[in-house]
């Protein structure tokens, strides 16, 4: 069987750097690519030696382990042994990952392969497009890594929040932002800030006079506008008020507002908290 140098090369290099990105952000570690990169051709080098030694079953195995020791301890800067130990685990584990989708890809269109101490694949789909499919899906799996890795930092923060006003009953994911201290000047109260999807079934307001901002008291009731400071100046918010807010604290524990001021905010929260409304630290108070 006819195998291209380049080609294992590069392959092992593209694949080897994603595995060890993967690693690092598992890790949570400082991600230098040309750390990375140089531990990435360390393995691919040696990729090619492997081949060419004639050595026993469990001393090729002890070679491969102490290789991947090295490739992992050249791009993951961690100290001391557990760290280095967990580092080494997450490596071998991205790397099965890895491995795993590039014979699915293999697999999927038909290809052959062969294991050995090199494994070689068969196929039609040039070299590229196998290493574009693959870093596709590492960069699925970096974007699962990431919304697990947010959703645990911030998932003691986030409630379950139920407006009722009219007879109407919303339901949505509230994070407690405890640098909102937004209030409300003319009722005094403190602002619950809600994404336009929560406020739309709240209210049935034109999504033309949402942009323009030219909602009245004869669209919402007590309804009005109020000035907030931004990153880039001032700008306004529409703020109204509806009959009940319960936050749902969970084994059962809720905490009940009455006549609370709600603000509408046309920023997406969904994407930086995982949720649709943010309450401030003055609702805190009640049950923290």
């Amino acid at each position: 069987m006819e195998i291209v140098v380049e080609y294992v090369l590069i392959d092992n290099i593209v694949i080897n750097f994603l595995i060890l990105y993967l690693s690092a952000l598992v890790l949570r570690l400082e991600k230098r690519k040309l750390r990375l990169f140089i531990a990435a051709c360390f393995g691919a080098i040696f990729s090619l030696i492997t081949p060419l030694l004639s050595l026993p079953t469990w001393l090729m195995i002890a070679y491969k382990v102490l290789l991947g020791l090295v490739i992992a301890r050249l791009g993951l800067k961690t100290n001391g042994f557990k760290k280095n130990a967990l580092a080494f685990s997450v490596f071998l584990i991205m790397t099965a990952a890895v491995g795993g989708a590039c014979m699915g890809i293999v697999f999927l269109f038909g290809g052959k392969m062969e294991n050995g101490f090199l494994t070689v694949y068969e196929m039609e789909l040039p070299v590229g497009v196998v290493l574009l499919m693959c870093s596709l899906v590492c960069f699925g799996i970096a974007r699962v890594i990431k919304a697990i890795g947010r959703r645990k930092l911030i998932g003691n923060f986030i409630f379950q929040g139920e407006i009722s006003n009219k007879g109407k009953t919303t339901k949505f994911d509230v994070f407690l932002d405890s640098g909102n201290a937004l209030f409300d000047p003319i009722s005094k109260k403190p602002v619950l800030i809600v994404e336009l999807s929560v406020f739309s079934k709240i209210f049935d307001v034109p999504f033309e006079k949402i942009i323009t901002k030219k909602i009245d008291e004869n669209e919402i009731e007590n309804s009005h506008y109020i000035t907030y400071g931004t990153a880039t100046g001032q700008s306004k918010m529409l703020v109204c008020e509806v009959e009940n807010f319960c936050v749902s604290l969970g084994q059962g524990n809720t905490k009940e507002f009455q006549d609370v001021a709600v603000g509408l905010s046309l920023v997406k929260f969904q994407k930086c908290y995982d949720c649709r409304a943010l309450m401030g630290a003055e609702f805190a108070k009640e049950f923290v």
